[in-house]
């Protein structure tokens, strides 16, 4: 088949003449292209190993269908796949701008049928050739191939730092005026939940100005999903956490025994005796710990800390270092690092984040059992020599989550071409992309 008569079919919309077209246009970057035609829709699905830059993509195809002065098409969809992926990376609706020049060099075809003979099928008779006409449309500008390019994580720490601050001082200055006591536990309390209400919504706000989808980035809610595994896998890292904190501080309390001593016996859930308010204490303490923290921590961490920095370091660098980040704002560095990174697996291999909150409610409610379990005794302190004395039980806590926690890492660990959960939660429902798959596997291989 003659080049002209290829253009001539490409500028009829033919799908397999189209393909041709951008495959050669793609093939230096390691692209390839199938289209699907269905009335004056169009769509257009590019895989390969490592997609290029979203919008260099979309832009050489949208030139290129322009150039073609295709008057039969009214919209365009373009669909970007990693090979062997089930769903698509990312979609992009394309404006398109027809005008009567075309770039390619082409000799002008009359207005009679052409013939087009593909892969030694037989020859298919296409409507006539319409010249394209004039086309006042502008150009739009595409969309930002990766948001979160402009989110700085550092903008998260500033804003908790300061809505502290403000919190802090308004709260001091609200009891000092109602006359009731500085140190009562409850203040923390309402501090906190305040701090993670405000972070919420100030992320909700970065959402919205940079484009983020909120859905994309928390993913559906799993459908028989086996929630005993990630369960079971909280208790290793419950144990983990013990152990680690057993060893890790057995060794600096010969250093620092004050900060130790005092970090032993801050509890998670204030005693009676130390608020004026125990049971809305108990209940707000529990609900920041087991809800509000949960919830707001994976949002921040794993949705939007681990995303940023896989789309500037990449998979395996974001991975520890929103865990060594999460670990350095905890007391027990060791094990809740530990906890950020296995956290951060579980949200890429179930692509949303509702796993993992559930998993960080779970132990954040057996910590608070492990709290209350002994009750208000008349000596309720851990001294350092009994810390001490119980050094064995952090390296039977160790031994026995270790190979568990070591197992699962190893298993899960992304590739470093790995799509992460916002690109792969597309907004479309996975059986719509089922459909196009099935579809265009049924169109003619790769030219």
């Amino acid at each position: 088949m003659s080049q002209d008569n290829l253009i001539a079919a490409a500028q009829q919309a033919h799908p397999q003449a189209l393909a041709i077209v951008l495959n050669r246009l793609l093939k230096s970057r390691g692209v390839q292209a199938r289209v699907q035609r269905q009335g004056a829709d169009l769509k257009i699905l590019v895989e390969a190993k490592r997609l290029p830059d979203q919008t260099a993509i979309a832009n050489g195809i949208r030139d290129r269908l322009d150039q073609l002065g295709i008057q039969s098409i009214q919209t365009v969809k373009l669909y970007g796949y990693q090979t062997g992926a089930t769903f698509p990376i990312w979609t992009q609706t394309l404006p398109l701008r027809f005008g009567p020049e075309s770039q390619l060099e082409t000799t002008p075809s009359p207005p009679v049928p052409v013939l087009i003979r593909l892969q030694g099928q037989p020859a298919e008779p296409l409507a006539p050739l319409r010249q394209p006409t004039t086309s006042s449309m502008t150009q739009r500008r595409s969309p930002q191939a990766n948001p979160w390019g402009k989110f700085r994580v550092r903008s998260i720490l500033l804003w908790a730092i300061l809505f502290s601050m403000i919190l802090s001082l308004g709260w001091n200055l609200l009891i000092g005026a109602a006359g009731l006591e500085f140190n009562d536990p409850i203040g923390g309390v309402i501090s906190g939940l305040a701090i993670y209400g405000l972070l919420y919504i100030w992320a909700l706000g970065q959402f919205r100005t940079f484009h983020i989808n909120h859905q994309r980035v928390i993913g559906n809610i799993p459908k028989r999903y086996p929630w005993w595994r990630p369960l079971g896998l909280v208790a290793a890292i419950f144990l983990f956490s013990l152990g680690s904190f057993q060893i890790a501080f057995y060794g600096i309390s010969f250093w620092f025994p004050n900060l130790v001593e005092s970090i032993l016996n801050n509890d998670l859930v204030a005693s009676a005796h130390e608020t004026a308010y125990p049971r809305l204490t108990h209940l707000l303490q529990i609900f920041m710990v087991v809800v509000a923290a949960p919830v707001v921590e994976e949002f921040l961490f794993r949705g939007i800390i681990l995303h940023r920095w896989a789309e500037k370091w990449g998979p395996s660098k974001a991975l520890w270092s929103s865990a060594f980040l999460f670990g350095v704002l905890h007391a027990n560095f060791v094990g809740l690092t530990m906890f950020g990174l296995v956290m951060g697996l579980l949200y890429l291999r179930t692509r949303t984040l509702i796993v993992p909150i559930v998993c960080h409610a779970f132990n954040n409610a057996i910590a608070i059992a492990f709290n209350l379990l002994p009750g208000d005794s008349p000596d309720p302190t851990l001294t350092l020599e009994q810390f001490r004395a119980g050094w064995w039980m952090g390296v039977v806590c160790l031994t026995l989550a270790l190979p568990w926690l070591l197992q699962f890492i190893l298993r899960n660990w992304p590739h470093r071409d790995a799509q992460f959960p916002y690109g792969l939660n597309s907004g479309q429902s996975q059986n719509r992309f089922a459909a196009l798959n099935a579809s265009l596997a049924n169109l003619s291989p790769f030219s």
